[in-house]
C-alpha cells in the first residue's frame, strides 16, 4: 500500500529545484485529504555534476535514489533521469513522469506525460483541431505584417550547448555535426536564415553557421511571427522544441538528428488534475470508490507564469511593448525637443544681445 508520494527531478542537472518545487506546487493538491505523505525528496545537490549528468544520460552509474528509503513510495517526477527510471523500475516503484510539452503555442503549457503504470494517455490529449486553432490565430495575427524576409528560405534553428535533447553518442552535438545536411538543405533554398538559442549559445558555432551559408540573422522578429510568414518554407535544426511547431504553421521541419526524443500527445494542467484514474486507480491503486470528487479549474497561461514564456507572447505582452515603444517615441521626441529649445534660446541671445547695444548708441547719439 502506497503510503508516500514524493516529488523528484533530474538531480544530476544543474538548476533544477526550482521546477520540482513548481511540479509538487501544482500536482500535490489532488492528494490532499488522503492519508498519504506527500512531499519534495530532501535536496541531492551533492550529486550535481555535468560528467555524472552525462553519464546518467547513457543510464551509466548509481542512481541518486538509493540513498532513501521508497518503501510503500510512489514518484512523481520532473523530467525523471534515466538512471533513477531503471531504479525505479528495478525495485517495481510506480511513478509518473512530466515534461514540458515541445507545443509552447497554445493557451498555456501543456505537458507530455509518461508513467510506469498502464495508462492511455490519450484519453487525457487535446486534439489536433484545438492544437490547429491556436497555431491559426497566431498565423491571423499576422496577416498584415510585413517582414523584409526573402523567399524560399531556410530557418536554421541553434540549440543550447549542453542539453539533454542533443545528448547523442557520448557526447552533446552541435549544428557542426550534421553539415552535411545542412549543405544539402541549403542547395534546395534560395536564402538561409539563422536564429542563435536566445537563453544559452555557442558563439563559435553561430560565428561558423553564419560565415559557412552566408546566413542572415532574424533578432528582432519573433518565432511565431516568423513561422506565419510564407517566405520560410523549411525549419530545420537538432532537435529543437521549435521543429516540433513548425508543421502547424505549414512549415516542413527538417530534424538532423533522427534519433530525437518521442512525446506523447499534448496534455493541459486542468486534464492531468482531474485524471482520477491516473493518480488513484493507477498510481495509489485505490478502489473507485475512494476517489476524491473535486473538480479542479485553471486559468489561461497560469503554467506559462510559472514555467516561463519562451517565445511566445501573450496580448499583455503585446500592449506592453506597446506602451514601452510609444514611451520610447515621447521621450525621444520631448529630447529633441528640448535640444531645439536649448538652440533656438541659445541663438535668440546671440541675436538679441548686439541688438540691445545697438539701442544704447541710438539714444546716445
Amino acid at each position: 500500500m502506497i503510503k508516500k508520494i514524493i516529488f523528484i527531478s533530474d538531480h544530476y542537472r544543474r538548476r533544477q529545484e526550482r521546477n520540482v518545487k513548481i511540479l509538487h506546487g501544482l500536482i500535490s493538491p489532488v492528494f490532499m485529504g488522503l492519508d498519504i505523505e506527500v512531499e519534495i525528496l530532501p535536496d541531492t545537490a551533492d550529486y550535481i555534476d555535468e560528467k555524472k549528468w552525462a553519464a546518467s544520460l547513457d543510464d551509466i552509474g548509481r542512481s541518486a535514489l538509493e540513498d532513501h528509503d521508497l518503501s510503500d513510495t510512489a514518484v512523481i517526477g520532473f523530467e525523471i533521469n534515466p538512471i533513477d527510471r531503471s531504479f525505479l523500475d528495478s525495485k517495481d516503484i510506480p511513478w509518473v513522469n512530466i515534461e514540458i510539452h515541445p507545443l509552447r503555442f497554445l493557451e498555456d503549457l501543456y505537458f507530455s506525460v509518461t508513467a510506469s503504470i498502464p495508462f492511455d494517455f490519450d484519453l487525457l490529449a487535446c486534439s489536433e483541431k484545438h492544437i490547429q486553432l491556436a497555431a491559426n490565430v497566431l498565423k491571423l495575427k499576422n496577416l498584415e505584417s510585413e517582414y523584409e524576409i526573402e523567399e524560399n528560405a531556410l530557418l536554421v534553428i541553434g540549440q543550447t550547448p549542453a542539453d539533454k535533447s542533443i545528448y547523442f553518442d557520448g557526447q552533446f552535438k552541435s549544428l557542426l555535426d550534421y553539415m552535411e545536411t545542412l549543405e544539402r538543405l541549403s542547395r534546395d533554398h534560395d536564402t538561409i536564415y539563422y536564429r542563435p538559442h536566445p537563453a544559452e549559445t555557442d558563439q563559435k558555432v553561430d560565428e561558423e553557421i553564419m560565415r559557412r551559408f552566408h546566413a542572415k540573422s532574424l533578432p528582432e522578429i519573433g518565432y511565431y511571427d516568423l513561422l506565419s510568414v510564407n517566405q520560410i518554407q523549411t525549419v530545420c535544426g537538432i532537435s529543437s522544441s521549435s521543429l516540433h511547431e513548425a508543421p502547424w504553421f505549414g512549415k516542413k521541419a527538417v530534424f538532423l538528428e533522427n534519433r530525437i526524443k518521442q512525446f506523447t500527445h499534448p496534455i493541459s494542467l486542468k486534464s492531468l488534475l482531474n485524471a482520477n484514474e491516473l493518480w488513484f486507480k493507477g498510481l495509489l491503486s485505490l478502489e473507485s470508490k475512494s476517489f476524491p470528487k473535486e473538480e479542479f479549474v485553471t486559468q489561461d497561461n497560469l503554467c506559462r507564469d510559472i514555467f516561463g514564456y519562451w517565445s511566445y507572447k501573450t496580448p499583455f505582452d503585446e500592449m506592453n511593448k506597446k506602451i514601452l515603444d510609444i514611451y520610447e517615441t515621447t521621450t525621444i521626441a520631448k529630447a529633441k525637443a528640448d535640444e531645439a529649445h536649448m538652440a533656438l534660446t541659445s541663438t535668440s541671445w546671440k541675436i538679441t544681445e548686439p541688438l540691445r547695444d545697438f539701442k544704447i548708441f541710438f539714444r546716445k547719439n
